[in-house]
């Protein structure tokens, strides 16, 4: 029997006292009960030496809990047997999630907590930018720095036994002697990952600049100071914003207190032992970090975010810090995430990246050489271009500079009489990529889309990562119009051009349908009306572009410009991001 309720609580209701870090555990006979304060105290129950506790009864309580979003509402996983499932939801008064499970035969804690968690939170199951699958062997529970934090997602489990590690990617041990039954991809110890332990690693799945600030408002101005006793603070003229311990990465706690901040000055800050940790997690977050200028080189961060951090700052203008900013969070997460760097911090082998498949429907074949010329200036390097010619012959494209020809694994004719729906799905046929891209040949990128899109969608946990239309360059006036600054959020919708998504959830919806109009809304609508969520990441290196021959966007021009909030001549670089990183870092 599976039963869902809501719980209303009276107002003065107390809540019950916080204890952040832990979570309680008690095993009675055949019965668990867990209390949790947070996402990260809660990951922690799945590396407990309890976790491996059989039972038939599991209870948890999570205070201070609330969907991601107003309309998210998650899924259980599986349990052996399941008979009764409970799941009450406080709605007034202390926010807390309950959930009761009971099984007709005997399973380990970790299990019921496997199955608890995406009721709770998104979990993405493929394997995919930031899900690596790690199992502990049970007395590896340390703290594994090299992991950046608690990871999220899919988390890090002590397995019960060899034989369910088998379907880890890795198998951490403290011993040898843990590992001599186990056949997996890879094993190591402990030992072997932390002594590689030099370069600040970060989690991407905490470490983000998922609901920052918006950029176009004034945050607060803040300092980073020692504290003593090896502490941290965040502070503002008037108060102390948080204190936090050097040596351990950066909670939940911290990261949302970032959100309220424009920029951080780090004058006079000393940088030494596991400081340059802390920047880097403090970076990913989108806060603007500057002040660097007398201080030497710091070693466990990267050269182009050292850089960013030496320039000045000053009274930027909102561009100006949306760019400087997207540019910070980035290189952090792209250079230090360990979901990104474990394979080589493993292996010393750069990890693989997913594939992206770029979908490109024209009917201006004479126009490809302006997009491919942006496709081609792209960082990221792991995908492949399709283009369908939409009721006109495929161009000869040989006589374009070979940097436009980066990829460009297949260009077909498909008839005028074809709808546009059937258009995209005969393009996503053709793809080989564990991600899809969509582009229009008539709008403008930046070099570092591709890479903005898949982080996000590493961190957001969401099915569509886009960018939002409020970037628009009205041809015939010559004129960018900015119509927000608001980003990294969970949005209803993104612009269609710019939307990612692993190939796997368009399937699940039914991919794209033989429409017409309204094609990418129609995917959008199912993914939302599956449960899923769409992200809004930041706008910067993507400009929409209002021709005079007309667009598919049928709002009106003049609502548009009265609703600008800011307006340039031309297509300022720094709006598809580029200027914003030095040249050259400074050896």
């Amino acid at each position: 029997m599976i039963r869902w309720r809501r719980l209303t609580q009276k107002k003065n209701q107390p809540s019950t006292p916080w204890n952040l870090g832990r979570p309680l555990i008690r095993v009675d006979d055949a019965a668990a009960h867990i209390e949790a304060w947070d996402r990260e105290s809660l990951e922690l129950l799945f590396r407990d030496e309890l976790a491996t506790k059989q039972v038939t009864e599991f209870h948890l309580i999570l205070h201070g809990w609330k969907p991601i979003t107003k309309r998210w509402s998650g899924k259980s996983g599986w349990v052996p047997g399941l008979i009764e499932l409970n799941f009450v939801v406080g709605t007034d008064g202390p926010k807390q999630a309950r959930i009761h499970m009971v099984s007709r035969e005997e399973c380990s804690v970790w299990e019921f907590a496997r199955a608890a968690y995406p009721l709770l939170y998104p979990v993405r199951r493929r394997h995919e930018l930031s899900s690596p699958r790690i199992a502990l062997a049970r007395s590896a529970s340390g703290p594994l720095r090299f992991l950046g934090g608690h990871p999220m997602g899919n988390p890090i489990a002590t397995e019960p036994a060899a034989s369910t590690m088998l379907a880890n990617d890795l198998v951490v041990a403290s011993v040898d002697g843990q590992l001599d039954n186990v056949s997996t991809a890879d094993t190591l110890r402990c030992s072997v990952i932390e002594s590689r332990d030099t370069e600040a690693r970060i989690n991407l799945r905490l470490h983000n600049p998922r609901g920052r600030l918006d950029r176009g408002k004034e945050g607060l101005e803040a300092r980073l100071s020692q504290a003593g006793d090896g502490a941290l603070q965040l502070v503002t003229d008037d108060r102390v914003l948080e204190t936090f311990d050097t040596g351990l990465p950066l909670d939940s706690s911290v990261v949302s207190v970032t959100h309220k901040i424009e920029h951080v000055d780090l004058t006079g800050l000393q940088i030494d032992g596991l400081v340059g940790h802390r920047l880097a997690e403090l970076a990913a977050t989108g806060v603007v970090l500057h002040g660097l200028d007398a201080i030497p080189r710091v070693e466990p961060i990267h050269e182009d975010l050292e850089q960013l951090m030496r320039q000045p700052y000053g009274a930027p203008s909102w561009l100006e810090r949306d760019a400087r900013s997207q540019a910070q969070s980035r290189t952090a997460m792209r250079e230090h995430a360990y979901q990104l760097q474990l394979s080589g911090d493993v292996h010393k082998v750069p990890a693989a990246l997913p594939t992206v498949s770029i979908l490109l429907s024209t009917r201006r074949p004479e126009g490809l050489a302006e997009v491919l010329a942006a496709i081609g200036r792209q960082t990221y390097r792991n995908f492949e271009v399709l283009i369908a010619c939409h009721g006109s012959p495929a161009p000869d494209l040989s006589s374009l500079p070979a940097s436009s020809l980066t990829n460009v694994a297949d260009v077909f004719e498909i008839g005028a009489d074809v709808v546009f729906g059937d258009v995209m799905a005969k393009l996503t046929a053709r793809a080989s990529g564990e991600l899809l891209a969509k582009m229009d040949d008539d709008d403008l990128y930046g070099p570092e889309h591709l890479w903005d899109l898949v982080l996000a969608h590493g961190y957001s946990d969401a099915e569509i990562v886009g960018k939002l239309p409020d970037r628009v360059f009205f041809e015939a006036k010559n004129l960018s119009v900015f119509l927000s600054y608001r980003s990294e959020y969970y949005a209803r919708s993104v612009a269609g051009g710019t939307m990612l998504m692993a190939k796997s959830d368009l399937l699940s919806v039914g991919g794209w349908r033989p429409l017409a109009q309204a094609v990418d809304k129609g995917v959008i609508t199912r993914i939302r009306q599956d449960g899923g969520l769409i992200y809004a990441t930041s706008s910067v290196g993507f400009v929409y572009v209002r021709h005079a021959r007309g667009h598919t966007w049928a709002a009106d021009e003049e609502d548009l410009l009265a609703k600008a909030v800011d307006t340039f001549e031309g297509v300022p670089e720094l709006a598809l991001g580029i200027g914003v990183q030095p040249d050259a870092p400074t050896q």
